[in-house]
C-alpha cells in the first residue's frame, strides 16, 4: 500500500520498515554530507531549519500522521538539501542534475499550467469547463497533457546527454569568461 494517511489504525514505528529504511537513509546521508563541508559556518546555518524540522516531523508522527508517499517525498527533499548544504547550493556538482533539472521543470510547469486552466475555467464557466479544456470528455486530459510534456522533454535531455557523451563533453557550464561575453562586461573592463 502506498498510502496510510486514511487508515485507523496504523503500523506502529518500530514496525514500520518502509519509515525506519527513510530515516536510515536519511541519517547515512546527512552524516556523509556532515563530513568536511566545503563551507562548515554555512553548513551549520543550513542545518538549523533541520534540527527544527525533523524533530518536529518525529513528534507529531503519532498525532498528526502522514502518508508513506509523503515522508518519502520529505526525506528525498531532506536528501537534497543536504547534498545543497554539503557544498552550498551554488556550488553543487551538476553531473546528473544538468540533465535532471529541465526536465522536473518542465513537468512542474507543466502541472502549474494545468491547475490554472482548471482554476480558470471553473471561475470563467463552470458549465462550458470541458468545451474550454478541450478534454473531449477523457477525463485523463491533463494527465495526458502532462505525460506527453515529459515525454518530449525526457526525449530531449536524452538526445543531449547522448551527443554530450559522444563528444565528451559534460553539461554546459558557464565559465567566468562566457558569463562575460554574455553581459558585455568584458568590454567595459578595459
Amino acid at each position: 500500500m502506498l498510502t496510510t494517511a486514511t487508515m485507523r489504525i496504523r503500523k506502529d514505528f518500530r514496525r514500520n520498515i518502509v519509515l525506519k529504511s527513510l530515516v536510515v537513509v536519511y541519517i547515512a546521508v546527512w552524516i556523509l554530507a556532515a563530513i568536511n563541508p566545503v563551507y562548515p559556518a554555512d553548513w551549520l546555518l543550513e542545518n538549523v531549519l533541520v534540527a527544527v524540522f525533523v524533530p518536529l516531523i518525529v513528534l507529531t508522527y503519532r498525532k498528526f500522521p502522514l502518508s508513506e508517499v509523503s515522508y518519502a517525498a520529505i526525506t528525498i527533499f531532506m536528501i537534497g538539501h543536504a547534498v545543497g548544504a554539503h557544498y552550498t547550493y551554488a556550488e553543487v556538482p551538476l553531473g546528473f542534475w544538468a540533465y535532471y533539472f529541465p526536465l522536473d521543470v518542465t513537468l512542474a510547469f507543466s502541472a502549474v499550467y494545468e491547475i490554472i486552466e482548471m482554476i480558470v475555467a471553473r471561475v470563467v464557466s463552470p458549465g462550458a469547463g470541458d468545451a474550454y479544456l478541450g478534454t473531449q470528455g477523457d477525463p485523463f486530459d491533463g494527465i495526458m497533457d502532462m505525460a506527453m510534456a515529459f515525454a518530449g522533454s525526457a526525449v530531449c535531455m536524452s538526445v543531449v546527454a547522448l551527443a554530450r557523451g559522444v563528444t565528451g563533453k559534460g553539461p554546459y557550464l558557464l565559465e567566468e569568461n562566457d558569463e562575460d561575453a554574455l553581459t558585455g562586461a568584458a568590454s567595459t573592463r578595459s
